[in-house]
């Protein structure tokens, strides 16, 4: 009985992509008539079409169509994947050369539709075909049309003369062929597990699921976040191949680099902060030793304190968020810590002759500098 219901899923799954494609025939008649010099760049294709097509669906056709005709895969490349190349240098590189593999089909797709002004998303994953696990890893895109997210895979549609067949799937439907490492985008609840996709099993879907919801609040996240939820789901599920083993070392070495970048930033902050705060109480003390002399105002010399305070509030913020980082630092911050101590006892020194200072006579405030 297997048989049969896998061969009504073939026949439905055709017929839903037909029956989608027949108002598609103008915009794909239209999009092949985009001028050569505005192929160029995706910022101009994207352009042409908001010019042309005014539906959500239409623009998101158009920008499917020009990368499905115009790039050719690249076979040379087809068992190169890189995960870490930045999506801006493949979709220069697509524009360029106007071939490529996947990454560079699902990063054309999505950049087009971004600058279409719709929302995308690149995914990575590993897929299926007749029955089997493919060995390299995949890259598609999940786009919002009409209040729903919808699955494309332009590399398997590339090169289509009539229709394509991975074009605004449902994701129900796209989970027989496509399994996303990050469980998130398989857009379903409960999501298929690791295992099931392998055996080809299916199970009951929440009708209720708001995939919606769940996208845009994981969209809301900063890039730290993303990965760091990224990993935790994929961590939770089963890791049956070296695909989704290399995806969770990727994603978190990307973790480890972010927080590395920061604790160069916030060592770079404190020791620029160390030497202001160095200079300013410098400052003063200097001017102490000269009797406040050329004289200024009051509020002026209490000024040249303040300073200092203000750089140590920055430099002791910066070194409690450098101590709790998860990372191996690779920055002596307890030397740091030292010199940030070192220096409050110097200013409060300084803070407690200024105070006398202000409340004694004249007289006294002379004999003062001589204690």
């Amino acid at each position: 009985m297997k048989f049969p219901c896998l061969i009504f899923f073939y026949c439905c799954h055709v017929a839903f992509a037909g029956a989608q494609d027949l108002g598609f025939q103008a915009v794909d008649s239209r999009m092949l008539l985009i001028p050569a010099a505005m192929s160029q760049s995706t910022g101009n294709i994207a352009s042409f079409i908001r010019s042309n097509f005014k539906s959500d669906k239409e623009q998101v056709r158009a920008a499917y169509r020009w990368v499905t005709y115009n790039i050719k895969y690249d076979l040379d490349s087809m068992y190169i994947f890189s995960w870490g190349a930045d999506p801006a240098a493949k979709v220069t590189a697509a524009i360029r050369r106007r071939k490529g593999v996947c990454e560079n089909y699902s990063a054309l797709l999505h950049d087009i539709v971004k600058k279409c002004g719709l929302r995308s998303f690149m995914i990575s994953g590993y897929t299926k075909q007749s029955g089997f696990i493919d060995k390299v890893g995949h890259s598609w895109c999940a786009v919002f049309v009409e209040r729903v997210w919808l699955l494309c895979d332009p590399t398997w549609d590339a090169g289509y003369e009539t229709t394509p067949e991975y074009f605004l799937i449902d994701p129900s439907l796209f989970i027989e062929s496509h399994m996303p490492f990050d469980p998130i985008w398989q857009l379903l609840h409960p999501p298929l597990t690791n295992e099931a996709f392998y055996k080809g099993s299916t199970h009951a879907l929440n009708d209720d699921y708001n995939a919606d919801k769940t996208v845009t609040a994981f969209l809301e996240l900063n890039e730290q976040q993303r990965l760091e939820a990224a990993a935790a789901r994929i961590s939770m599920a089963a890791t049956l191949n070296e695909l989704i083993k290399n995806q969770l070392s990727f994603i978190r070495m990307k973790i480890a680099l972010i927080i590395e970048d920061k604790n160069m930033n916030l060592y770079s902050t404190v020791v620029e902060e160390m030497n202001k705060a160095t200079t300013a109480l410098n400052e003063f003390i200097d001017y102490r030793n000269r009797q406040f002399i050329p004289e200024r105002p009051m509020e002026e010399i209490s000024v040249l304190l303040f300073r200092v305070d203000e750089h140590l509030l920055i430099i002791q913020k910066n070194l409690e968020n450098l101590s709790s980082s998860t990372a191996d630092l690779q920055y002596d911050a307890a030397t740091l810590e030292e010199r940030y101590k070192s220096l409050q006892p110097k200013l409060q020194q300084q803070k407690d002759f200024l105070k006398r200072w202000i409340s004694a006579s004249t007289e006294e405030r002379k004999k003062i500098f001589y204690e």
